[in-house]
């Protein structure tokens, strides 16, 4: 594998936090927040509203808030990654979920951006606050209940890429999240969240809320709502995501659905322990609440699930293939509450795994 390293796994990832606290905000962090906002909300060419009720204006590509970030300072940006999708296997992965019954879902906006500039999600000062303290509660290792303060829940499906020790934590997780605080309606969004830990906190933000992702796609936000839900025993709907580092530039690419449409990438400097590969993956769900009573996972039950896997070396070549259960390579994990399970769905093939559940009173969401 050259010099990058192996890439771990971990199969299912919940994390539930059922605090309260305040959290107060100084006359210097307003100024500080009011500076960010500006960065923010850029001059646009035209502005977009989606049928949710979003508005995107279409910046600049060469002046999109990412590129405000200290490390990215002269950053040049990539338009397309260097490796062929099709080469390593990719393009072709998602042939077996193809039927009657299963249909890639649809996301993105019904027009386009001008060419020249992307959509950014335009943001209130209230949406940027709530941002930053949903944004805390992802890592309760560093914030305490105190730190995140009251009002913020929500629910993920999640892939995350991680590296380092939690003191210079790096991570980028991509999903889908519901965020009633965070976005003011129950839709299921396309979510990202990018993180580096320095001296035990951590930089970083959902999507576009900061300076760091760089957005080439013209049509798809990171935060746009997923058009089609499965219906259960019914129509269902698969989203395809992909999180792909470029060997020669060393950013790491997000893609989307069968036609592996290009969203952006996270440059590798914004990382610590990112620039060379990953030390763990994990699959899986993830909650927060700060109420007694902890929300759904998944859809509510045990239907939703993760399938085709897989990994790729410092070759570029995907190993070993699909993953499967008897992998060498894999170690396993397994997290579970009364309220949420998990378990191995039957694949003679490759490996997937259903999770869930319906949430329900805290004080019985006790580890098993």
């Amino acid at each position: 594998m050259d010099s990058y390293r192996a890439l771990g796994l971990f199969l299912a990832y919940f994390t539930v936090s059922l605090v309260g606290g305040i959290a107060t905000f100084s006359i210097e962090d307003n100024v500080e927040l009011d500076r960010e906002l500006a960065s923010l909300n850029k001059p646009a060419a035209k502005s977009i509203k989606s049928v949710y009720g979003d508005t995107y204006d279409c910046i600049d590509i060469y002046n999109q808030p990412a590129l405000d970030h200290p490390a990215l300072k002269g950053h040049k940006i990539q338009m397309r990654p260097t490796f062929d999708l099709q080469s390593i296997g990719f393009k072709t992965s998602t042939k077996r979920l193809s039927s009657s019954a299963n249909s890639p879902i649809k996301i993105g906006l019904k027009e386009e951006c001008p060419r020249g500039t992307v959509p950014i999600r335009r943001t209130t000062k209230e949406q940027l606050l709530k941002s930053k303290l949903s944004f805390k509660a992802h890592f309760p290792d560093l914030y305490s209940a105190n730190d995140v303060g009251t009002g913020y829940e929500f629910t993920t499906s999640t892939i995350s890429i991680e590296g380092g020790p939690i003191e210079e934590f790096s991570t980028i997780r991509v999903g889908w999240m519901v965020n009633v605080d965070l976005y003011g309606d129950n839709h299921t969004r396309l979510y990202t969240i990018w993180g580096q830990g320095v001296d035990g906190l951590m930089h970083g933000c959902y999507n576009t809320l900061c300076p760091g992702f760089i957005v080439v796609s013209t049509q798809i936000p990171l935060d746009a709502v997923l058009w089609l839900m499965s219906i259960p025993k019914g129509q269902q709907f698969y989203l395809k995501l992909s999180v792909i580092q470029d060997r020669s530039t060393g950013n790491w690419w997000l893609t989307i659905n069968d036609n592996e449409t290009t969203l952006g990438y996270w440059p590798k400097g914004l990382f610590t322990h990112l620039n060379r590969g990953a030390d763990v993956l994990r699959w899986g769900g993830m909650i927060y609440s700060d109420s007694q009573i902890s929300p759904p996972m998944g859809n509510g039950d045990h239907s939703c699930h993760f399938n085709l896997m897989r990994t790729v070396t410092g070759h570029g070549l995907v190993s070993p293939g699909l993953i499967s259960s008897s992998s060498n390579i894999v170690e396993y994990e397994r997290l579970e509450s009364r309220c949420y399970k998990v378990g191995q769905l039957p694949s003679k093939y490759y490996y997937k795994f259903w999770f869930g559940g319906p949430g329900g009173d805290g004080k019985h969401c006790h580890w098993v």
